[in-house]
């Protein structure tokens, strides 16, 4: 008899949760539906061409084929659209998914009123979302080997040799998150302009964004509000390996009345003699102040064993390596982009 009521429990327990993964896996195109709706009544146009469901028992896999997303009375008017996107999760803890894009993706975006579009293969890729129960963002993450980016404006291809990608949500009320960014391996295409040759062999940032980000509000509009309430940008660590130049800096930035960045960091750089001749070659510094400049900066690095500690200033759409100038800053926000909304009440701090 008890063999027989063990059993029964089994067989209950079973078909019950068979019954949960098949409601589960019913859930998801109607979750990504209503998700679709939501963006756009917010002006963003979304598409995909089916959805399948698979996995079970013990997962839930979802594939997306054609996904679309495009934002074309936004700023830069960006859009993507990919052929095919897999997400992985386990039914019993929905707050974690795993993610990778498969075949080629395509960017497309407005800069100073002409299109670009770009196209993204990857060898390898996977990405991981973490959520709170409510549904809340927490982390994002993205990691992706032997990238390839191609685009009718360049002359070749750019390639990457692995790239990391980290944003999380700050748990501070004065603070809004933290991203980290690592590109190692990237190679510019043939006949670009490189000042520093095509090789960039490490990019290493980590930035802390603080202020608070208004909601219900176009991007343009939102990154305006946060400024003129004293949005600051951290730069904790920019470490750059480009040719002969190996710099490390570190300060606070935000945004000028035209959104270019300002503000002011400390650096730490060997091989200064190579930025500064890039300068000029760009017309940044002039040819007569180029010695006169490398002498000064020359006797500040060799006081510190070879490394110029120097502050970098970014102000007026300039920046400045020390009393150097050495090159000019785009406004984040394009002028076909930028918000026609009157200005923030809340006054700069």
């Amino acid at each position: 008899m008890r063999y027989f009521v063990l059993l029964g429990v089994v067989v209950a327990v079973a078909l019950g949760y068979a019954a949960y993964w098949f409601y589960l896996a019913g859930l998801v195109p109607e979750r990504l539906d209503a998700w679709a709706s939501q963006q756009r009544a917010r002006g963003w146009t979304v598409g995909y061409d089916d959805v399948r469901v698979g996995g079970f028992p013990f997962r839930l896999e979802a594939t997306v084929t054609a996904p679309r997303l495009a934002r074309p009375g936004g700023p830069a008017a960006p859009a993507w659209e990919g052929e095919r996107i897999a997400a992985v999760a386990h039914p019993w803890n929905l707050t974690h998914i795993l993610f990778h894009f498969e075949g080629r993706q395509r960017i497309a975006f407005v800069e100073r009123r002409r299109s670009r579009v770009v196209d993204v293969t990857m060898a390898e890729n996977v990405g991981s979302y973490r959520a709170t129960t409510a549904g809340r963002p927490l982390r994002l993450s993205f990691e992706a080997d032997d990238m390839e980016l191609r685009s009718a404006d360049l002359p070749g291809p750019a390639t990457v040799r692995r790239a990391v990608l980290h944003m999380r949500r700050a748990e501070a009320t004065n603070r809004l998150g933290d991203a980290a960014l690592k590109v190692e391996g990237l190679r510019l295409p043939a006949g670009v302009e490189a000042p520093l040759g095509r090789d960039i062999d490490l990019l290493d940032v980590i930035l802390g964004l603080t202020g608070a980000l208004p909601n219900g509000l176009p991007a343009a509009d939102a990154v305006i509000a946060w400024r003129d309430a004293g949005g600051r940008l951290e730069v904790q660590k920019f470490d750059l390996t480009w040719g002969a130049v190996q710099a490390a800096a570190s300060g606070t930035l935000q945004l000028d009345e035209t959104t270019r960045p300002a503000g002011e960091m400390t650096a730490r750089i060997r091989g200064h003699e190579a930025l500064l001749d890039a300068a000029a070659a760009a017309g940044r510094v002039r040819a007569r102040d180029l010695d006169l400049a490398k002498t000064a900066l020359g006797l500040l690095a060799a006081a510190g064993g070879g490394v110029l500690s120097v502050p970098v200033r970014l102000q007026d759409g300039s920046a400045y390596l020390g009393p150097v100038l050495i090159g000019r800053l785009r406004p984040l926000l394009s002028d076909d982009g930028r918000s026609r909304a009157p200005r923030s009440p809340v006054r700069r701090r």
